[in-house]
């Protein structure tokens, strides 16, 4: 059966996050060649969802995601990217170094390894583009759904990650700056580069901590390497992010667990 009393423990965790505060935060040192790393198109981008300097204060993301078979608890220390997901009946978790699952009933039927980080990186968006080893290429405008957009295309350096053959691309309002859809593709189960476009419209937005963070996504169907309808549409709730540093004791695996390949 789940653990709820872990569960219980992570939400308190992430609600008296903004209130728990220790003495000296592990904070990231902003990047003098910011200006040179990124397109000016970018920093704008940043700029519309609350700024570089802001998401870099912060220490942890925990947030809630609704999903058919149960809601997840989901847990991130922003410096480490350590990470917890407490779901129904399983516990994924990476300790910095290893990922671990608990999962007695074999509920989760996913790679563990692959799903670890991977609603966390959809949900950082657009921030966590700015981590060392990425690189940007401004494209040309593009429509998507009849509305045109300014376009910019993310690669990264080899061995960043687990699948640094993985590619991005930003469609931001040419207006307002902020990121409306994400193209991204997939290449950690294949090992090669992809041509294969996956969707995701940013539908609606929440303010927390000063930063603009998604409240819902939607997936789109593709055709044609552009999005043609939606199948699925996520919410997330209870988002705290703020300068707390969550304990390791939190990510760490439980003994007897067993690390996942």
């Amino acid at each position: 059966m789940k653990n709820s009393f872990l569960s219980i423990l992570i939400v308190l965790l992430c609600i008296s996050c903004e209130e728990k505060k220790t003495e000296e935060p592990q904070q990231a040192t902003p990047q003098k060649e910011d200006n040179d790393r990124f397109p000016s198109s970018l920093s704008k981008v940043f700029e519309a969802h609350g700024g570089l300097e802001t998401w870099r204060k912060m220490n942890n993301l925990c947030f809630e995601l609704e999903k058919p078979e149960g809601v997840e608890v989901h847990s991130a220390d922003l410096n480490s990217r350590k990470a917890r997901i407490e779901g129904e009946n399983f516990t994924i978790g990476f300790d910095g170094k290893n990922v671990w699952k608990v999962d007695p009933e074999n509920t989760f039927k996913g790679n563990a390894r692959f799903y670890h980080n991977l609603m966390f990186y959809f949900y950082a968006m657009p921030f966590i583009i700015s981590d060392p080893g990425a690189f940007y290429t401004e494209r040309k405008d593009t429509i998507l759904q009849r509305k045109n957009y300014g376009v910019i295309h993310i690669g990264f350096g080899r061995n960043v990650g687990d699948a640094p053959d993985d590619e991005y691309i930003i469609y931001y309002d040419k207006e307002t700056y902020k990121m409306e859809w994400l193209g991204y593709t997939v290449t950690y189960f294949e090992g090669d580069k992809s041509k294969d476009w996956h969707y995701i419209k940013y539908d609606t937005w929440l303010e927390e901590g000063g930063l603009l963070l998604p409240q819902t996504m939607v997936w789109y169907e593709a055709e044609n390497n552009k999005p043609l309808k939606p199948t699925r549409r996520v919410s997330f709730s209870k988002v705290v992010v703020s300068e707390s540093v969550l304990p390791d004791s939190l990510f760490n695996a439980p003994d007897n667990t067993e690390f996942v390949d």
